[in-house]
């Protein structure tokens, strides 16, 4: 979930800041453009409304297309800025004052670049602390639990898999990688992948610790399949020998370069 949104004391937080930045940015911008009361009200409530609703957009964008991506992503976190910066200035805010107060457009048009900055500023403030969150998320679901000593756990060498009418075993050597899919595990190997309903918490525990290191809180991965790791910036990367590249978390680098003494 939006991390300002989480519970009531996080949304009554994030609204009642915003509410400071709007006034604050209304009335800065207000004096130089010289607004009507009337009009400087409009534009404060506009940039409080756009900017709360481009700040979801963000964090569904980040979430849910970046975050899965590898690699790259840096150009599409200043395009994604960019992006918002141009519709909420030369777009809403623009339209909104031409039509409250038109005879104040060209000196409420000067305003736009000093505009522009302070959004660019505030939309990448919002990026880095959604990526910050999501980063502890990722190593808050990554760190082990500790297990009940009244639950012994049971190493595992194979994993039966079903096809539609049928059944496969596994050999846990052919594994390449397992990833989290919902309520169900992926396994993928080289001939193919299979859902199964278990959880990754299961594998974790029974999986043998010397072949296999959760990586990531999506990401178990077979320690004879990794080719390399790499960094793309802050971003750690493995890639596999049939060339396929899964995200690491810091906690998950930490366990690999335990296992594999490095």
């Amino acid at each position: 979930m939006n991390p300002f949104l989480r519970n009531r004391a996080t949304t009554i937080a994030a609204a009642v800041a915003l509410a400071a930045i709007a006034a604050c940015y209304s009335a800065a911008f207000g004096v130089l453009a010289d607004m009507s009361a009337a009009t400087l009200l409009a534009d404060g409530a506009v940039f409080a409304a756009t900017f709360a609703f481009e700040c979801i957009i963000i964090w569904n964008i980040i979430k849910y297309v970046l975050r899965p991506m590898v690699s790259g992503y840096l150009n599409q976190y200043l395009m994604i800025i960019g992006f918002f910066v141009v519709v909420s200035t030369a777009g809403v805010e623009l339209a909104v004052n031409y039509f409250v107060d038109g005879e104040n457009l060209i000196a409420f048009a000067k305003t736009l670049p000093a505009r522009g900055l302070v959004l660019a500023l505030l939309y990448a403030a919002v990026v880095q602390f959604y990526n910050q969150r999501l980063n502890a998320d990722d190593e808050s679901d990554a760190e082990p639990t500790a297990e009940p000593s009244s639950a012994p756990t049971e190493v595992i060498d194979k994993i039966t898999v079903r096809s539609g009418q049928k059944i496969s075993v596994i050999n846990i050597a052919d594994v390449n990688f397992i990833k989290a899919d919902g309520d169900y595990v992926s396994i993928a190997t080289e001939t193919g992948r299979w859902l199964k309903e278990q959880t990754m918490k299961y594998y974790e525990q029974n999986l043998p610790t010397a072949d296999f290191v959760r990586v990531h809180r999506s990401y178990i991965v077979n320690v004879a399949k990794i080719s390399k790791i790499e960094r793309y910036g802050q971003q750690q990367l493995i890639e596999l020998r049939n060339g396929e590249k899964i995200k690491v978390s810091n906690s998950g680098y930490k366990a690999l370069k335990e296992r594999l003494n490095l």
